[in-house]
């Protein structure tokens, strides 16, 4: 059991891996403007600019690490009695990095206290980083907040930059699946791989609800859901079980395409490892 939880959390940090990653993008468009303007790239800064040494490098490492020391500032308050921290993590929810802001709504989250709800709800509610509302949407789940099952589900359905948000989402359902849940990430199979991971993830946990989706979505009318179930049987299933459940569903499927990949997956785990 704990090999497929870690499978299915490892495809959770690739994902987030992949979101943090793009979320440079901006900052590299920026560099491409200042190319096409004449202006000097990343290690190719001159050495001085009208006659002074060019110290833009040093401004740049000086405030990232600003910016590094106010996200610690703000976890490392959580250490601190409620009296001082949840005034301080207000604040630095409003902050205009929104790295300090989803580090002190993270840190809201395991602090709790109906202030630190607000605060969170707030965040979920109104933010402009899809960073920032996926960790408040995590902090609502942590805190139990009353309408947290409500924006579980309305996260599943709500795009955002690299799908941090449904990402959010999908792990939460997993975590509090129910059969409403289930059926809310079934009905996401369509937008990335992921929803196919989890369903498999749910089955190889016992959840009867989760198999039957995934068994249907083996016969999908999409060639990329049927190529993601696929997969995430072969990720998140162990052998035996993969084919258990392959071998179940091969006389079902009415899509010839369909049924092919699953005979050559199900020929590919017969045969012995190498």
């Amino acid at each position: 059991m704990r090999n497929r939880r870690h499978r299915f959390l490892g495809v959770i940090a690739m994902a987030a891996l992949m979101s943090v990653g793009q979320a440079q993008q901006p900052d590299q468009a920026k560099q491409a403007k200042q190319a096409k303007a004449g202006q000097a790239q990343p290690g190719q800064r001159p050495a001085t600019i009208g006659g002074h040494p060019n110290l833009n490098g040093i401004w740049q490492a000086l405030n990232t690490a600003y910016w590094n020391l106010e996200a610690h500032s703000a976890e490392a308050l959580t250490g601190f009695p409620s009296s001082v921290a949840l005034p301080a993590l207000d604040s630095a929810a409003r902050d205009s990095s929104a790295q300090v802001r989803e580090a002190a709504v993270a840190a809201m989250g395991q602090l709790g206290g109906t202030p630190a709800v607000a605060t969170v709800r707030r965040a979920w509610q109104a933010d402009s980083s899809d960073q920032v509302r996926a960790a408040a949407l995590v902090a609502l789940a942590r805190l139990n907040a009353p309408e947290a099952r409500t924006a579980i589900l309305a996260g599943l359905r709500t795009p955002s930059y690299r799908d941090a948000i449904q990402n959010a989402a999908i792990t939460l359902a997993v975590h509090r699946a129910d059969p409403d849940l289930v059926a809310a990430i079934a009905r996401e199979l369509g937008s990335q791989p992921l929803p196919a991971a989890a369903l498999a993830a749910l089955t190889a946990q016992g959840d009867t609800s989760a198999r039957a989706l995934l068994r249907t979505a083996l016969d999908d009318r999409r060639p990329w859901v049927r190529e993601w179930t696929l997969g995430a049987v072969e990720d998140q299933l162990d052998r035996g079980a993969a084919l258990e459940l392959l071998r179940a569903a091969a006389p079902t499927l009415t899509r010839p395409e369909a049924k092919t990949a699953v005979v050559e997956v199900i020929g590919r785990l017969e045969r012995p490892p190498s």
